[in-house]
């Protein structure tokens, strides 16, 4: 959150430059929101011998300032998972490469560094392994599997991604289009589930919903339909995103800052943009080229970026979500404006309702109160008074009460006229 404007990349497998080498780099960029130029500014790089399957930059050692900027971990083609010194790429120190952990037999396909606990970094690779690694001390990382035991051979792992609201659960998706959801405190698997096709898909992407967090949605090479799961039901999946691609889904994110915001990207070179809970197209965004992934920005809530085949990396705002949708980052959490006759009339969240609501469960509904606000009570007591007098057509007496109780001479020769 200390530079919401940087982003890193890698050099993925399989890429050849100009001069037909294969040469990886790591690069780190500046987006400069503030910058009308297109441009990005690259602020630091390095060789790394081995290609980037995956990529992925935790807020570790920022808090107690041993890493100023962090650690990016790199998943790489040759099995090794990479732990580097940002600072250390920025200011192009030899003490850039903090570990190297050979522990999984295939290349690194997925990577994510746990939303809330920095030291926690998951990967998954074509061996079939999904591996916990615990950054205490980044020099030594230490792996841990999230099972006591598992099958002799697992389809590889294709994405992975930490649940947002529960810190103890992972998700993983794999090469055959199975999806599979860890407990790790308890070290077995909760729910495994297939596409709802029921076919040997191979999955592409996983997120989950940041407000409920028995929610996610997964997507699929070969299969134009994103689909969103509710674990507590799931013979099937609650919501199908279609209509919106017609061909492979590549990429699936799930905004942490608006929850009924799902963007996906296809091979069809299309960004999509969908609400979580209607299943409807929000909007189709501009792409250049066809995306292998996008993200939110953790920290700016209309930014994202996008990775597409031809090697670009393209950082663009999505403030409009279509006309039947207003983001959340729009919204006002609450207001306020005064009528007539002392009313208020106000929106906002209930706080109680808030406090009271279930982990998993979406946030209540924003309510709408008009109020009586009372600042004078004794013009307040004056008025319903001669409301009463109005109701029974008493005005004799009333005059009278005014004569008898008006101590100014002149007041009082008015209501005797």
């Amino acid at each position: 959150s200390r530079f919401p404007s940087l982003f890193a990349s890698g050099t993925i497998a399989g890429t050849i430059d100009d001069s037909f080498e294969s040469k990886s780099q790591l690069e780190i960029y500046d987006a400069d929101l503030a910058n009308n130029s297109e441009n990005v500014n690259l602020i630091g790089s390095i060789v790394s011998k081995d290609c980037f399957l995956s990529i992925a930059w935790g807020g570790k050692g920022i808090d107690d300032d041993t890493y100023s900027h962090g650690l990016i971990a790199g998943g790489m083609s040759d099995g090794s998972v990479n732990i580097w010194n940002a600072a250390a790429v920025l200011s192009k120190s030899p003490d850039v490469l903090i570990s190297r952990s050979e522990q999984h037999k295939g290349a690194v396909s997925a990577l994510q560094f746990h939303p809330s606990q920095v030291n926690l970094l998951a990967s998954g690779a074509t061996d079939g392994e999904v591996l916990i690694w615990d950054l205490a001390n980044p020099r030594e990382p230490k792996a841990t599997k999230p099972h006591a035991q598992t099958k002799s051979q697992n389809p590889p792992i294709t994405a992975l991604a930490w649940n947002k609201k529960v810190p103890q659960i992972l998700a993983s998706s794999s090469e055959v289009g199975e999806t599979t959801v860890w407990d790790l405190r308890q070290k077995k698997v909760i729910i495994t589930f297939r596409n709802s096709a029921r076919m040997h898909l191979r999955a592409s992407g996983l997120a989950w919903n940041p407000d409920a967090s028995v929610q996610l949605a997964v997507t699929y090479f070969g299969h134009p339909v994103a689909e969103v799961w509710d674990l507590r039901q799931p013979m099937a999946p609650k919501l199908k995103l279609e209509g919106g691609h017609t061909g492979s889904i590549l990429a699936v994110d799930w905004s942490v800052h608006d929850s009924q915001l799902i963007l996906t990207s296809g091979e069809d070179g299309r960004l999509c943009g969908w609400h979580s809970t209607s299943g409807n197209l929000l909007a189709d965004y501009s792409s250049n080229g066809v995306n292998f992934d996008i993200q939110f920005n953790p920290n700016i809530p209309s930014v994202i970026s996008s990775c597409s085949y031809d090697g670009k990396v393209s950082i663009q705002s999505i403030h409009h979500t279509g006309p039947n949708h207003v983001p959340s980052w729009l919204r006002r959490p609450c207001g306020a404006t005064f009528g007539f006759g002392g009313r208020l009339v106000s929106f906002g969240f209930d706080q109680d309702a808030l406090s009271q609501s279930k982990p998993g469960e979406p946030k209540p509904s924003p309510q709408i109160r008009l109020d009586q606000l009372v600042t004078e009570p004794g013009i307040i007591e004056l008025a319903q008074n001669f409301q009463q007098v109005i109701e029974r057509g008493d005005f004799p007496n009333f005059c009278a009460h005014k004569i008898q109780t008006i101590t100014d001479e002149d007041e009082r020769q008015k209501w005797v006229f």
